[in-house]
């Protein structure tokens, strides 16, 4: 068709998979042509270019033509486009630009009269004479009347267009496989009519299908990634995620409590938590001994009849889980429980006591995003932080939407969680938004904000482990912040390893700051291996394994740890972990309090120091000694200065003795950063 659909006047991309045995042989041909006083094509110029593969397009009566020798072409496929931007003509091979010709001007595209577009042959007239008819394989065919950038045409390489993207006005994907007719996939519809040429099976990439139904074992979010390798060092991936819902759940671990919820709401107590013991309700296996299943509405209230009490969507409750499910003696765990129905996934409103604690659960079988659930949230909770079990270590995973321990930031299904709602929170919402689906994740630009940041210090000693987090956002607070999570003490006295920043008389397990940080300031970092005593908890002496991860700091920052009992700074630079020396530091008896946080407990293990603003400038830099300055003016004077060089961060003693060698002062003792005091 010779329509102005396909004739572009200003810019235009060409675009096509070619194959030849052998490209070095190849004769004077044309792969796309509508060149006869004016136009453009992909061409093979042997006689009059020296053997090039080219883009050929007619400015003003001359043809621009960026090229490539045709030896340098491994015999097979290629993917070869031209793009023309109203000044400057480029070929790309394979997706990498191999020339480029600048017009010198903004000039548009000629076109001779009544001239159709050919594919696989050049035009001689207008009456549908052809020549230079080309020998060999073409797909894809497409032109856009824009002119494509690299990265584009990158992407659309290896993927089949759909026919409806931006500035595409002719696309021929080769997939009829037979008959006469090439059809435009566009809606222009400029078919093509198929003459003197046959269809092949050889094709210039493969798609292959990918299926399966999954069963009742693949519930979950499954992370793929699809790897291609041409053999040739090119090499792409492609990752997504599958989420599978699930209605069922296994219990493993031993004897103790789990917060549970259920993705089918309704009367579902029975059915739920029928592969585990319960007591104390109509319909439990033994409904004469105490309770072991409550709800919370501002105090515990429990389970009475699981045939008809009903667990509404969102709300959660609490189990204490018996290893002996049957009671006959001996452990069962591992189960799986599960109930019937279609889980739900609109968004659902929760009731909610203002200004309390409150226990809430995943209405879904899918998993649910903590950030997007605390932005949905954000003017209804007093501490933006979930707090779910942890069953590995006793007491709670922490999480206040930028970090924390549940994993990837996600609410499993079937998991509860508690939150702290603020005087207008009478209710807590779930949206669809906040239901991680599968998707796929793209390969393209992606940019870092700058404004966050995050570090994380772990200890371990073997057989629990507990993580502090720090967090960083421009609204952070030095003091208490909204995005503060506590240090929550276990719902049962349990031998556990727990690990807190102390701020404003609160242990936390996040402790939230500003990014902007304009002073340097400095905390109490604590880990304790706790024991349960007779009104509380012992502290116990042992050894475990710190490391950290600062690598995810606001630019400007940096951080230094002194460990308090021995007095040494922790290199947080230079190595990756540091064992910790922990020692018995008397207890602590159990709060009465609901929810509670841990309390002071001796001396920390730490001082933690957060500094700001280290990138020097051409009046800060570093000294290469530490060196003790003359104090000035004379001493003798009201008032002195004392200065000092740091090479390095480091806790640092600045003490004043008079001449019988006593300590009349003590100027400084913290930790310090480089440069000059």
């Amino acid at each position: 068709s010779n329509t102005s659909d396909l004739e572009p006047t200003s810019q235009v991309t060409v675009s096509t998979w070619a194959y030849m045995d052998n490209w070095s042989s190849a004769s004077d041909s044309r792969i796309i042509s509508n060149t006869q006083s004016g136009g453009f094509a992909l061409a093979m110029a042997v006689s009059w270019n020296q053997n090039k593969l080219g883009f050929y397009i007619n400015i003003a009566g001359s043809y621009l033509h960026p090229d490539i020798a045709l030896s340098s072409l491994s015999s097979g496929w290629h993917h070869i486009v031209g793009t023309y931007d109203n000044r400057y003509a480029k070929l790309y091979i394979d997706g990498s630009l191999v020339d480029i010709v600048d017009n010198g001007s903004t000039v548009g595209i000629s076109y001779g009269s009544d001239i159709n577009l050919f594919i696989g042959a050049e035009p001689i007239d207008a009456n549908n004479s052809t020549s230079l008819y080309f020998d060999g394989f073409i797909n894809e065919v497409s032109i856009f009347d824009t002119a494509l950038n690299q990265s584009e045409i990158q992407a659309n390489m290896n993927s089949g267009l759909s026919g409806n993207e931006n500035g595409l006005v002719g696309y021929w994907n080769f997939n009829e496989g037979s008959g006469t007719t090439l059809t435009d996939q566009t809606s222009n519809g400029n078919d093509g009519t198929i003459t003197g040429a046959a269809w092949s099976n050889d094709v210039a990439y493969s798609s292959i299908a990918l299926s399966g139904t999954p069963d009742s074992l693949d519930g979950g979010l499954h992370n793929v990634v699809l790897t291609a390798d041409d053999s040739h060092e090119g090499v792409i991936t492609q990752s997504f995620t599958v989420a599978v819902s699930v209605t069922h759940l296994d219990i493993d671990g031993t004897s103790g409590f789990r917060i549970l919820s259920s993705p089918i709401s309704g009367a579902v107590y029975s059915d739920l938590l029928d592969e585990l013991w319960t007591q104390g309700a109509v319909g439990s296996d033994h409904e004469g001994a105490d309770p072991n299943i409550w709800t919370y509405n501002d105090g515990w209230n429990p389970v009475t009849n699981l045939n008809t009490d009903v667990l509404a969507a969102g709300q959660s409750f609490v189990i204490y889980v018996f290893s002996d499910t049957d009671w006959d003696g001996d452990d069962d765990l591992p189960v799986t429980i599960s109930v019937d129905g279609t889980p739900d996934q609109t968004g659902v409103t929760v009731a909610a006591n203002p200004s309390k604690w409150n226990l809430i659960g995943n209405p879904y079988g899918l998993h649910v995003d903590v950030s997007q659930m605390l932005s949905d949230n954000n003017t209804r909770l007093e501490r933006h932080s979930v707090y779910t079990l942890d069953h590995s270590n006793p007491g709670y995973r922490t999480h206040n939407g930028t970090i924390g321990d549940p994993q990837d930031g996600l609410i499993k299904p079937f998991d509860g969680f508690w939150i702290q709602t603020g005087a207008t929170g009478d209710n807590f919402e779930f949206t669809e938004q906040s239901i991680r689906r599968g998707q796929i994740t793209g390969n393209g630009r992606t940019t870092n904000d700058d404004s966050n940041g995050s570090a994380v210090f772990t200890f371990s000693n073997g057989e629990y482990t507990s993580s502090t987090y720090l967090s960083f956002t421009p609204e952070g607070d030095i003091h208490l912040d909204p995005l503060d999570a506590d240090r929550l003490l276990p719902l049962s006295p349990a031998e556990h390893l727990t690990s807190m920043i102390y701020e404003s008389g609160k242990s936390l397990s996040i402790n939230n700051l500003p990014s902007n940080l304009s002073d340097d300031i400095s905390f109490d970092m604590d880990v304790m291996l706790l024991s349960p005593s007779d009104d509380g908890y012992e502290t116990q002496a042992g050894q475990v394994n710190l490391t950290w991860d600062i690598t995810n700091l606001p630019e400007g920052m940096s951080l230094a740890l002194v460990n308090n009992g021995t007095g040494q700074t922790i290199n947080l630079y230079g190595y990756p972990s540091a064992n910790i020396n922990l020692p018995s530091k008397g207890g602590f008896s159990s709060p009465e309090d609901f929810m509670a946080t841990y309390p002071f407990v001796g001396e920390a293990q730490f001082m933690l120091s957060v500094f700001s603003d280290l990138t020097a400038t051409e009046d800060e830099i570093v000294p290469e000694t530490i060196t003790l300055h003359n104090a000035y003016p004379n001493p003798f004077n009201p008032s002195t200065m004392i200065s000092f060089d740091l090479i390095e961060s480091d806790k640092v003693s600045l003490n004043i003795f008079d001449l019988a060698g006593r300590q009349v002062a003590s100027l400084i003792n913290k930790v310090m950063i480089p440069g000059t005091h």
